[in-house]
C-alpha cells in the first residue's frame, strides 16, 4: 500500500526536495507575469533548459562517463550513439520548451487571477492549515502521477497511436538518461 513513508523511500522525494530547491532559487513574478512578454517567458525558458539538461546530463556523466553504475546501465556495451543521444536530447527539449509554455500559460493566469492558487502570504497567514493542506497535496501528487501514467500509457499503446506516436519512444534499444524523455510531442501533451 501507499504510505507518507513510501514517499520518503522513494524517488519522489528526491523530486519534491528538487522542486522545492527550484522554487527557492527561480521564483515566479506574478507582477511581470501579468502581461505575457517575451523578457519573462524567455527567461523560464532558459531555466528549465537549463536546469533539465543538467539533470539529464548528471545521470548521463556518472552512468556512462564515470561508470558508477554496475548494473541497467552497463558502461561495457559502449551506451548509447552519439546521434541516439543527440536524439533523445533534442526531443527532451523539445518536451521542456512545450511544458515551459504550459507553465507560462498557468502563471499567467495565476498573475491575471483567472486561475486562482494559494499565495506565499496566504501559507504563512495560517501555517497549520494551510501547511496540513500542502502536505496531503504533495503526498496525494504520486498517487495520482501513478494512476495517470497507467492509464495514458495504456492509452498511447493503441496501435494508431502506438505507431505515429509512441514508437519514437521505443525506438531506444539502449536507454540512457535522456530516453526517458525523448518523446513525441503529442505525448508531451
Amino acid at each position: 500500500g501507499y504510505s507518507p513513508l513510501s514517499f520518503i523511500k522513494s524517488p519522489n522525494m528526491v523530486w519534491f526536495i528538487i522542486t522545492v530547491i527550484f522554487y527557492r532559487a527561480c521564483p515566479y513574478d506574478f507582477d511581470k507575469a501579468a502581461v505575457l512578454d517575451l523578457a519573462w517567458i524567455w527567461q523560464r525558458i532558459v531555466i528549465n533548459v537549463i536546469f533539465v539538461n543538467l539533470y539529464y546530463a548528471f545521470w548521463h556523466i556518472t552512468l556512462y562517463v564515470w561508470h558508477w553504475s554496475k548494473r541497467k546501465f552497463n558502461p561495457d556495451n559502449g551506451g548509447p550513439s552519439k546521434s541516439r543521444l543527440i536524439h533523445n536530447m533534442w526531443y527532451t527539449n523539445l518536451g521542456t520548451l512545450q511544458w515551459t509554455m504550459w507553465e507560462v500559460l498557468f502563471v499567467h493566469c495565476y498573475a491575471t487571477n483567472k486561475i486562482e492558487y494559494v499565495a506565499d502570504e496566504q501559507i504563512r497567514s495560517s501555517p497549520m492549515m494551510e501547511l496540513t493542506k500542502l502536505a496531503f497535496w504533495v503526498m496525494l501528487v504520486p498517487f495520482y502521477r501513478e494512476v495517470h501514467f497507467y492509464f495514458a500509457h495504456r492509452f498511447i499503446h493503441f496501435r494508431v497511436l502506438y505507431k505515429y506516436v509512441h514508437s519514437l519512444h521505443h525506438r531506444n534499444a539502449d536507454i540512457e538518461p535522456y530516453s526517458g524523455m525523448a518523446m513525441h510531442p503529442v505525448e508531451h501533451m
